[in-house]
């Protein structure tokens, strides 16, 4: 990604919707995946991945996952689409996302990343965030279409960041409805990977409305 926008793509809405993610208790509804078009078999790979019990973030040995990483250091270490710094999703779950987010990224819609971290302490998230995303430079060559999706799962915030290129499409108010509809209601479940699919999902349904 060559740049991100200064405010990303929240602006106005950005301390409304943070307070939401923090609190992940965002008012629960039917899925919005479920209006998008060839997901619901992706969704069911990603509901059969979570077959076993998930152990809540908050109960994992805590010597398992790491801790707080300085956010400058994490560049060199985001190898693949899919970067889990917390051991919570499994390495089946990780393959699942990777290869969905290849499939993306192969039909020149969006080049996405999703980073879990354990904590970012005292630094807000945005801010944090926002030094993984520049260190990354998502996007491809000739389009700003890079997005992140950035989890700090100990302090139970998300943010969700968009290229200039993408961001009139995934203004702050869609960005919103997907988390409050497409990934809370799995996240307060601690099924990521189901959230996180179904997440995707919808991203990509409306860049392809917009095609």
């Amino acid at each position: 990604m060559k740049l991100f926008s200064r405010y990303v793509s929240f602006k106005k809405g950005v301390a409304l919707t943070t307070f939401l993610i923090a609190h992940l208790a965002l008012s629960g509804c039917n899925s919005a995946a479920d209006s998008i078009q060839n997901t619901e078999n992706k969704t069911s790979k990603a509901q059969a991945l979570t077959a076993e019990p998930y152990t809540p973030v908050s109960l994992i040995d805590e010597q398992s996952k790491s801790r707080y990483i300085a956010p400058e250091t994490l560049g060199e270490q985001l190898k693949s689409p899919v970067n889990d710094f917390t051991s919570t999703l499994s390495h089946a779950e990780i393959e699942f996302l990777n290869e969905k987010l290849k499939e993306v990224y192969k039909e020149g819609l969006l080049q996405m990343g999703v980073v879990l971290v354990a904590t970012t302490e005292d630094m807000p998230i945005f801010d944090y965030a926002m030094t993984v995303a520049k260190s990354w430079a998502l996007g491809s060559p000739d389009n700003n279409n890079g997005l992140l999706i950035f989890l700090a799962l100990d302090d139970k915030q998300m943010y969700i960041l968009t290229g200039l290129d993408i961001e009139e499409t995934l203004t702050d108010e869609t960005v919103a409805q997907i988390i409050d509809k497409d990934i809370t209601p799995h996240f307060r479940k601690a099924n990521y990977v189901t959230g996180l699919s179904a997440g995707i999902d919808a991203l990509v349904w409306k860049m392809r409305q917009h095609q």
